[in-house]
């Protein structure tokens, strides 16, 4: 495993060492692709994603709601999406 570390964005997270990495440019104003994981060539259907979003704009929404949203979107168009741990 190999540990990615954004200290712009302040997440780090494991990955197999097996997996492609690739850091993105961030866009203002829009969601920003982070970085993403490419499963290696055999699995060439798996990748994942971090993405930032600038939410200042959505008053009266809190942080926790929009993530309980996210979770549950992941959940319902992923069929095998399993949130291993998360911390705040």
């Amino acid at each position: 495993m190999q540990i990615y570390r954004s200290p712009v964005y302040g997440i780090q997270i494991q990955y197999p060492s097996s997996w492609e990495k690739q850091e993105n440019a961030t866009k203002q104003d829009t969601p920003a692709d982070v970085v993403t994981f490419l499963a290696p060539e055999v699995n060439s259907n798996a990748n994942f994603d971090i993405t930032i979003e600038d939410i200042s704009d959505e008053k009266g929404i809190l942080l926790p709601q929009v993530a309980n949203q996210s979770m549950a979107d992941l959940k319902q168009s992923l069929t095998n999406f399993k949130l291993i741990e998360s911390k705040q």
